[in-house]
């Protein structure tokens, strides 16, 4: 009996630490199984840290690289802005402007010469004639050659060209086709200006041939002088005199009105021209020169044979050039196109071929001395329609010249 007792103790003991020792090694082997697990999840999280680290590294870099790339960016435009300042536009506008604007001055020239150095009746005559045909073909020249492509978004120059002369998105071929449709509409409008350069030969030459009756009645008295000058002072006015008046007055207030309103576009183009660069602006402001050139001095002349004294078509003179001026600041404030100014040029397209056509044309009618006068006003208006038509055809290749 002790002896079984003794047996059953004795497997009670072996299956005690049997059990214990498969206790401990299944603690020990889950131990070590959550060791192992634990440490291939902290590897991985690692090597995720590493790999965002890394990502977070090349973003870095790009970050330093945009950072570099903003930097150069900034840099260029701060030198073009150290270059060519606001400041540094305004002042080159302006007296660019004024030297345009003095332009005005040269009539008064032309006229003391023409009337103290001159004496012949007749020549002081063919001299206005001259200028007055110029004035005339300048402004319909410039309607048909310049502003009215300009309008209709067919001319060649646009503002938008950079400093060499490459029209911004634009491609060689497509830049090449679009001045092949320029001078095509350029042909057009020049057969236009050409037709009344043609029926007014074909009238001129019907009132030499018939010159001797009564001719025509337009335009002032016979017994005018040349100049058809009015004082204000003449108190001894025929009522004929007082209607001449009236009728001048109305045309001097015409070529007045189209004179600023033309001097005020020139001066926004000069204006955006000399924000965007010197080099564009100095070309545009020797274009505009050439046109203003004949074009002041063709109104100096018109205002004298309107009736005003000199000193009073001087200062009108004078005071349409510097309107110029309001254009000008505005032009350099907006630095870019704007629709208003199109429709601005359209007010003007409609004055100039009234003006020209209407109230100056019938100036040049009046033949005391027929085939001189004749000619002398063919001159000035072939010289008048062939400037303007070859600065409305080779004003881009002017421009872009002086700016490379």
């Amino acid at each position: 009996m002790k002896r079984l007792l003794l047996f059953f103790c004795l497997i009670s003991v072996l299956l005690q630490r049997g059990i214990g020792d498969q206790i401990g090694r299944s603690i020990s082997s889950q131990k070590y199984f959550v060791s192992r697990l634990g440490a291939s999840r902290v590897k991985r999280a690692g090597d995720e840290d590493h790999d965002d680290h890394d990502d977070d590294d090349e973003d870095h870099d790009d970050h330093d690289d945009d950072h570099e790339d903003d930097d150069h960016d900034h840099g260029d435009e701060e030198g073009d802005l150290e270059t060519w300042t606001r400041a540094k536009a305004f002042g080159y506008a302006s007296l660019a402007n004024a030297i345009i604007s003095l332009l005005s001055l040269a009539g008064i020239a032309i006229v003391i010469c023409n009337q103290k150095c001159i004496k012949d009746k007749k020549s002081q005559e063919l001299i206005f004639d001259f200028f007055i045909a110029l004035g005339i073909s300048t402004m319909l020249g410039d309607t048909f050659f310049h502003i009215l492509p300009k309008v209709m978004g067919i001319h060649g120059h646009e503002e938008g060209s950079d400093e060499n002369g490459d029209h911004a998105g634009h491609s060689d071929e497509s830049h090449a086709e679009e001045d092949a449709k320029y001078k095509l509409a350029l042909g057009r409008m020049a057969l236009t200006v050409g037709m009344m350069y043609l029926f007014w030969i074909l009238e001129s030459l019907t009132s030499i041939s018939n010159f001797g009756g009564h001719g025509h009645s337009h335009g002032p008295a016979p017994s005018a002088p040349a100049n058809n000058v009015l004082d204000v002072h003449d108190e001894a006015l025929k009522p004929g005199e007082v209607e001449v008046r009236t009728r001048d007055t109305a045309g001097i207030v015409g070529v007045a009105v189209g004179d600023v309103m033309h001097n005020f576009v020139d001066g926004i183009a000069i204006g955006v021209s000399w924000r965007f660069s010197w080099q564009l602006g100095m070309a545009t402001t020797i274009a505009i020169f050439l046109h203003e050139l004949p074009h002041e001095l063709g109104d100096f002349a018109i205002y004298q044979n309107l009736g005003l004294s000199i000193w009073k078509a001087l200062l009108l003179n004078l005071f349409s050039a510097c309107c110029s001026f309001g254009g000008l600041f505005l032009g350099l404030s907006l630095a870019e196109k704007t629709e208003a100014g199109n429709w601005l040029l359209s007010a003007t397209i409609g004055l100039f071929i009234y003006i020209s056509l209407v109230n100056i044309l019938k100036l040049t009618n009046t033949t005391p001395n027929r085939w001189a006068r004749f000619a002398v006003q063919n001159a000035g208006l072939l010289i008048g329609f062939i400037a303007m038509a070859l600065l409305g055809a080779y004003e881009e290749s002017i421009s872009d010249s002086l700016a490379s």
